[in-house]
């Protein structure tokens, strides 16, 4: 990141993950309590307003990145409006929704690692939140869950992964800007201690 970037704060995605977490509770609250056609409606607008609202903590967590890390991860010159894109990307986006928290975390560690901080952002947690997401929503349809109450569980396993996740990744954030604003700071006191040349 260079000296003329502003380090971006963990303010947004602390707002984002608890914006997430309401969508998300809506779709299971749903089944649980509204009469099935009307459920069924509620879910679908739950599931498409939670995974926007998690698209975009990923851009706002990816554009914390420091550029120097993130390019030692296959990362470098994906944008974060680039990293989102992928997501819609038939086939791929399958594959993205995987590789892009397990780089996005790697970024982020390089980072922490570099300014000896001792926090990291593990990516275990989207990959089981992936995998409870795409047994969640094709489990029926493929005979491994075989009731509403077990996908319903499913749903509900999934969406908590992907808000530990999220509460992990931006504490890990969270310390990652606060070291980099205080070597900035630093650096800059070394600067304006330095002799003006004349």
């Amino acid at each position: 990141m260079s000296n003329a970037t502003p380090l971006r704060g963990g303010t947004d995605g602390d707002a984002i993950k608890w914006l997430y977490l309401a969508a998300a509770a809506v779709g299971p609250l749903g089944l649980a309590f509204l009469a099935p056609s009307l459920a069924l409606r509620v879910v679908r607008v739950s599931f498409v307003a939670s995974c926007c609202v998690g698209v975009w903590w990923v851009r706002d967590t990816w554009s914390a990145v420091p550029a120097p890390h993130s390019d030692r991860e296959g990362i470098e010159g994906i944008s974060p409006g680039g990293a989102v894109w992928r997501f819609v990307v038939p086939f791929y986006g399958l594959y993205w929704s995987f590789r892009a928290h397990v780089a996005l975390c790697r970024a982020m560690n390089i980072s922490l690692d570099r300014l000896r901080m001792p926090m990291r952002a593990h990516s275990a947690l989207a990959i089981a939140a992936m995998i409870a997401t795409t047994l969640a929503l094709r489990g029926m349809r493929l005979g491994l869950v075989t009731s509403s109450a077990g996908m319903v569980a499913l749903t509900w396993l999934a969406y908590g992964l992907w808000f530990g996740y999220m509460v992990q990744v931006d504490a890990a954030r969270r310390i990652m800007i606060l070291a980099l604003r205080a070597e900035r700071a630093t650096m800059e006191e070394k600067r304006a201690s330095l002799p003006a040349r004349s």
